[in-house]
Formats: structure tokens, C-alpha cells, sequence
């Protein structure tokens, strides 16, 4: 049951953190809307581990050292793309909505674009290892 909703907890996180790129330049109450949006994100603050534990499990342990590496080659060619897209993108001088969240907003196209990816490819599969993880579970706590 631990399980039951990763996919929801995941959804949840990728789509709030959508939402809270439009609103990275207000505040609330005083309180800027960043530190609003790290506190939305607290409840699901080990949900980074959880998946990180399930991908190593679909990977395979002998597998895990090419799979971190394709990752971390990956992470350095989105690194290399953004560093030149986001002087681009940025004014420091931007007095409209949109100029000052433009940067915010292609981020937050890119990551909605990964959302269906999740859903209807990588989702179900960690799905599918979270309730083994959890019938595991069960059946030690027995």
C-alpha cells in the first residue's frame, strides 16, 4: 500500500512544479512564491529516493553503472543546451509578466512535455516494480 499512489506523488510533483514556474515572480503574503513552492514539495520530499531506488531495480545492479553514466552524459548535454538557451531567454531589465518569466516558462514546457513520457512509458513500469517492492514488504512483515 506504501506504493499504492507513487504515480499520483510523482504526477503530483512534476505538474505543480509546471504550475509554480508562472508563478516564480509573486509572492504570497508577503512570502516569495519559490519558498511556497519548496513547501508544497516537502510532503514528497523522498520521492527522489523511491524512484531512484526503483529505477536501479529495472535496471538491474549490473547494469546500473551504464545506465548512471548514460544519465550523467545526458545531464551534461541538457546542461551544455541550456547554458547557451538561458542568456538568451534572460533579461535582467524584463518589466512585463513574460520577459520576466520567459526562462521559467520554457523550462516548464520542457518538463510538461516529459509528462506523458511518464504516463504512458516509464510510469507503468515503475509502477508495476513499486507493488512487487510493496507485496515484498508485506510478505517479510508477516
Amino acid at each position: 500500500v506504501l506504493f499504492a499512489s507513487a504515480q499520483s506523488c510523482i504526477l503530483y510533483y512534476r505538474l505543480s512544479g509546471c504550475i509554480l514556474a508562472f508563478l516564480q515572480p509573486f509572492s504570497f503574503l508577503g512570502i516569495p512564491m519559490p519558498l511556497i513552492g519548496l513547501a508544497l514539495h516537502l510532503p514528497l520530499s523522498g520521492i527522489q529516493a523511491v524512484g531512484q531506488g526503483i529505477e536501479i531495480r529495472l535496471v538491474q545492479q549490473e547494469n546500473n553503472a551504464k545506465f548512471q553514466a548514460m544519465c550523467q552524459m545526458l545531464g551534461f548535454l541538457c546542461g551544455s543546451i541550456t547554458s547557451g538557451l538561458y542568456p538568451q531567454l534572460f533579461n535582467a531589465e524584463a518589466s512585463t509578466y513574460g520577459g520576466k518569466v520567459l526562462p521559467y516558462a520554457v523550462s516548464a514546457f520542457i518538463n510538461a512535455l516529459s509528462i506523458p513520457v511518464f504516463l504512458f512509458l516509464t510510469g507503468p513500469m515503475m509502477l508495476a516494480e513499486c507493488e512487487k517492492v510493496d507485496k515484498e514488504a508485506s510478505a517479510k512483515a508477516l
